[in-house]
């Protein structure tokens, strides 16, 4: 087993509007993804111990972004977010590792700090139903 650093990300792609896979990781600055399944309480009256059972698996990415209007890379990938409904290809690679998932992208937020940092926080989630999972 090798351990790793994330730096040197292969890649972190995603889809524009019209379905074409962007480069963004030149422009992101941290990712967050998340692959969880909901759990439900199942203990009943007669068990000392919490009893649950699996539910559907999920799937959450967060992320920042700086700003960059040229085109096909953030700006231009995300403006549209706000007036299309389409879902976007996320395509992640480190390592000769892959998540490739479909997600509804739900909010983006451009905010600007008092140092003049103008970055966006992009949040996205699972939206066909297929399993999120990693492959070589």
């Amino acid at each position: 087993m090798t351990i790793e650093s994330g730096s040197g990300w292969d890649s972190f792609a995603v889809d524009d509007a019209g379905g074409v896979q962007r480069e963004l990781d030149a422009h992101i600055t941290q990712a967050n993804m998340a692959t969880t399944k909901g759990i439900q309480d199942i203990t009943t009256l007669s068990l000392s111990a919490r009893a649950t059972l699996q539910l559907l698996a999920d799937q959450q990415d967060t992320f920042t972004t700086l700003f960059d209007d040229a085109t096909n890379v953030s700006f231009d990938v995300l403006k549209t977010v706000g007036s299309t409904s389409v879902p976007r290809t996320f395509t992640r690679s480190h390592s000769g590792q892959i998540l490739a998932t479909e997600m509804n992208i739900s909010n983006v937020t451009w905010g600007r700090t008092q140092s003049a940092e103008l970055t966006a926080q992009v949040t996205a989630v699972l939206q066909d139903g297929t399993l999120p999972t990693w492959t070589t």
